[in-house]
C-alpha cells in the first residue's frame, strides 16, 4: 500500500526536524530522519523500498542541497523529491527542480499544507 511508504525527512535543524517528524508521525506517517547529506543518500540506499517522499532543505551539511538531490535520483529514481528552502527567490526554485526536485515548497510553511503534500505523493506513488 502506498500509504505505509515511508517519508525521509532531511534537515540539519535538530529542533525543526523532531518537531515536523512528530508532525508527520501524528498523522499516522512512518518517518526516518536525516541531519546530513551522506545520512540521506546512505539511509535512501538502506530503505529506498520503504520510502516514498524525500523532504529536504537546500541548506544541508556534507552534500549541499543541489548534489544532495542529484544522489537522490540517482540511489532511487522514482522516490518523490521535496525540497524547501529559507531562499525563494525564482533562481533558487528553478535549480532545485533542474537538480531532480519534484516540487519547491519555501519557508516557513504551513505544516497542514506539507502533510497534505506529501499524503497526496504518497497516495500516488
Amino acid at each position: 500500500m502506498a500509504e505505509s511508504r515511508a517519508v525521509l525527512l532531511v534537515e540539519d535543524d535538530r529542533e525543526l526536524r523532531t518537531l515536523f517528524a512528530t508532525l508527520l508521525e501524528m498523522e499516522g506517517l512512518s518517518v526516518l530522519q536525516a541531519e546530513r547529506g551522506d545520512e540521506a543518500v546512505t539511509t535512501l540506499r538502506l530503505h529506498g523500498d520503504r520510502i516514498g517522499v524525500v523532504i529536504t532543505d537546500l541548506s544541508v551539511p556534507v552534500l549541499g542541497g543541489q548534489n544532495l538531490l542529484r544522489s537522490l535520483r540517482a540511489v532511487t529514481p522514482s522516490v518523490t523529491l521535496i525540497c524547501t528552502s529559507g531562499r525563494t527567490d525564482e533562481t533558487t526554485r528553478r535549480e532545485a527542480l533542474e537538480a531532480g526536485a519534484d516540487e519547491f515548497i519555501p519557508k516557513p510553511f504551513q505544516p497542514p499544507e506539507m502533510i497534505a503534500r506529501i499524503k497526496t505523493r504518497l497516495a500516488s506513488a
